[in-house]
Parts: C-alpha cells; structure tokens; sequence
C-alpha cells in the first residue's frame, strides 16, 4: 500500500510537469532531487549530450570523462514493468565510476539514454522515482522530436531560399529565421563539411554498419557538441543535399575564424576515424541575402580539394587566388585558351605517355627556378633543365619572359584544376 502511494504521488508530479510544459531541465531537475544522484541524458548512440546538469557543464573533467572512460563490465539491475535498467562500470584515471542506464523511448522508438552518476547507491524507492522519470523524460523527447520535424519542415524553404537566393527580401528572411529559430540579423562565416566515407568504415565502426544518414546526424551531434565546448559562439547548422552547412557569428572577419576551424576539423577527425572531412569556407557574410553567395563559393573551395585530391583538410574559397575568377568563366572559352598555350604540350605527354605538363606546372609555381621545381618533382637539376628546354622548344616560347610566364600559369592552372573538373562533369 505504501508503494502505491509512493508511486501515485510520483505519477502526480511528473505528470503535473508535463502538462505544464516543464523541460528536460525540470524534469531532471526533479529527478536528481528524488534520487540524489546527478543525472545526464545522451543520444540513442550514447555519444553526445542531449541533457547536461547545469553544475556539470561547469565541470570540464566531465567531458574529458565521457570521452575517454573505459568500459569495465555492467550488469542488469532492474526489469520490472518492461523497464530496463543497467548499471554500468568504468574506469578513469585510475578510479572506478558506476552509471545506471535506461533506455528512453518506446518499444519501437529509441530517444535516448538517461544516465545517472551514482554517486549514492540507489534503493528500491529510488526505483520507483527512476521509472516515473524514465516515463515523463521519454514523453518529453518524444514531444521535442514531433516539434523539431515539424519545425525542420518550415525551415526547408528557408533553407532553399537561403542558399538558392530565391528571396531577396532581407526582412522577409530574418522573419522566417526567427520562426526555424534562427538569428539572421547578425554576421556569420559560412562552412559546408563535407564527409567522406572509407570502404573500412564498418570495420572501423566495430563491424556495426550505420546508414549514411545515421552517420550525417552522428557527426551533426558532435558538432553541436564541439562548438558548444570549444567555440562557445551563436551557430546555425543543418544538412543539405548530403552536405552539412555550418553557420557561425563572428563580428568580422578574423584570424579566429580559421583558428576555430581547425580545431574543429581536428576535432571531427578524432572522433569518427573511419571518415575524412572537406570543409570549404565561403567568404564572410554581413547580410543574410548573401549567403547564397558564400554557399556556391564554399562548395567550389570543396571542387578545388576533391580535384586535388586533398579531401581532409579546409580551404577558404579566398584562397584561391586567380580561380576565383577563372571558375565563373564558360569552360569553352578556358579551353581555348588553354589550346593557345598547352596544346602541343598536351599533345607531347600523350604521344609519349610523359606528364611535362605539371613539370612545367611545378617550374612555374616555383618562381621558375630549376632547383627548387627539380627538389619539388624529386629529380635532378640537369633533368629538370633539360625538361624545361625541351618544352620550350615544343611550345615555340621563352620561358623567362614575364608574359609568357603569366599566361602559362593561367593556362597551367585552368587545364590543372578546372577543365579536368569539366571534364568529369560531363
């Protein structure tokens, strides 16, 4: 009888929260209360945070915790009324730490974990508080997640007039960023990640295949994640035809906006092993009617990096030099310009199965000095002089003539990074 009670008067209050649209944060709030125990919630992959204890936000050993404690071993400790509850052992820094875990959702549904630190050891009656709990959490997670589809709903236009420059109308896009919850009255830096998968990704995912989309909301976890611990900054993020677009408020344009991105490019890196990530960064945007701008720029930083083939790292579309122009040009016309410059040279490697092109290329993009472009190439400076002499007599031109130099750079680079990139394309 006094378990019942017990339990309606739980049921009361936990369902009082509810209908007066407490949060996660009250819900555990009174969680934590009833069980004196420090609870967290993580996704269904158990990774990220969902749910933080104010105090342990403040706790950067936390982090460090949750990233780097071990598994020991863990053991089922409740199952009745179709729950189940495990308490879980690790270890860190050579102390052992127990969890109790249950599983959030329906049978069907999985939203989540709730975790509790436990600090002190849980008893019958503090059971009985933990199902109540795991009940109103999960309603609340599955309420968020109804709220949060409907919301990506409305935000996919804005997403495609964002980046498509459909509307031009600045008050007209703020208004409906404030509806998805976005501030585009302020400046940000725009970055599209790009994630590339390694045939070895399920060996590296200990044999456990995840659907790319499953992976895509993986990696926007831990980049919510990252920017929160690290960046600390207002942010925008969301997918986008297989990319993930990235968003973050800076006043103007810094050096802490590269710094800021390495350390999350490095940071992505360490966590998902099996992947390589491209990120290109557009110019920086003062005015949301620009974005569209810096989207197209970002993704021809990323074309830039897969025809190079330097797919793991970031690159700034102002740092592209003279292709910033060169890309907005007909391929046609590039090609023949090309033709006026490279034709026979062209023609020479595949006759001869040679590849002078980038010999010439490398000589070029070292001031066109012969040691520098022989230590480049790995050859010796006489066979890089008589490379270059002999490709001068194939082009009928004098390489140290400044003009010349110019063009063949120009034509170097248009055949190197853009016609092979036409070319591919169809």
């Amino acid at each position: 009888m006094k378990d019942n009670n017990r339990l309606l008067s739980l049921q009361n209050k936990y369902n009082e929260i509810l209908l007066e649209d407490g949060g996660l944060r009250t819900l555990c709030g009174v969680l934590t209360e009833d069980i004196n125990n420090f609870v967290f919630i993580l996704d269904k992959y158990r990774e990220n945070l969902l749910y933080i204890d104010r105090k342990l936000r403040q706790d950067m050993d936390f982090y460090d915790y949750l990233d780097y404690k071990k598994l020991e071993k863990k053991e089922v400790v409740y199952t009745a009324n179709g729950f189940h509850v495990e308490r879980v052992y690790y270890s860190w820094k050579n102390k052992e730490y127990t969890e109790i875990q249950a599983r959030l959702g329906g049978q069907d549904e999985l939203l989540g974990y709730l975790v509790i630190l436990e600090e002190n050891i849980l008893d019958e009656d503090d059971y009985l508080a933990l199902t109540q709990g795991i009940n109103a959490i999960s309603l609340k997670l599955h309420q968020n997640y109804i709220i949060q589809s409907l919301s990506q709903r409305c935000s996919n236009e804005l997403i495609e007039n964002l980046l498509q420059g459909r509307v031009k109308d600045r008050e007209k896009l703020i208004k409906s960023g404030e509806l998805a919850g976005w501030d585009l009255t302020v400046s940000y830096q725009l970055f599209v990640i790009k994630a590339n998968f390694s045939r070895d990704l399920d060996k590296d995912t200990g044999g456990h295949g995840l659907y790319t989309y499953e992976m895509e909301e993986k990696i926007i976890n831990s980049l919510h994640r990252i920017i929160r611990t690290n960046i600390s900054r207002k942010y925008i993020i969301f997918s986008y035809q297989g990319d993930i677009l990235l968003l973050i408020n800076y006043e103007d344009n810094s050096k802490e906006i590269r710094d800021d991105i390495e350390i999350l490019h490095q940071q992505l890196s360490n966590r998902f092993q099996g992947v390589s990530f491209s990120i290109g960064g557009g110019s920086f945007v003062r005015d949301c009617c620009m974005i569209a701008d810096s989207y197209q720029q970002a993704l021809y930083s990323l074309e830039f990096l897969a025809i190079t083939n330097e797919v793991n790292r970031v690159l700034f579309y102002e740092d592209l030099g003279v292709l910033r122009l060169l890309w907005q040009v007909d391929c046609r016309h590039l090609m023949k310009f090309t033709d006026e410059f490279l034709k026979e040279l062209i023609a020479y490697d595949l006759n001869n199965n040679s590849n002078w092109v980038d010999t010439l290329g490398a000589f070029l993009q070292e001031g066109c000095s012969i040691q520098y472009a022989a230590k480049r190439l790995h050859i010796h400076p006489n066979t890089m002089r008589y490379r270059i002499e002999r490709i001068q007599e194939i082009l009928g031109l004098d390489l140290r003539d400044f003009e010349t130099q110019l063009n063949l750079t120009t034509a170097y680079k248009i055949h190197k990074f853009i016609i092979c990139s036409c070319e591919e394309g169809g």
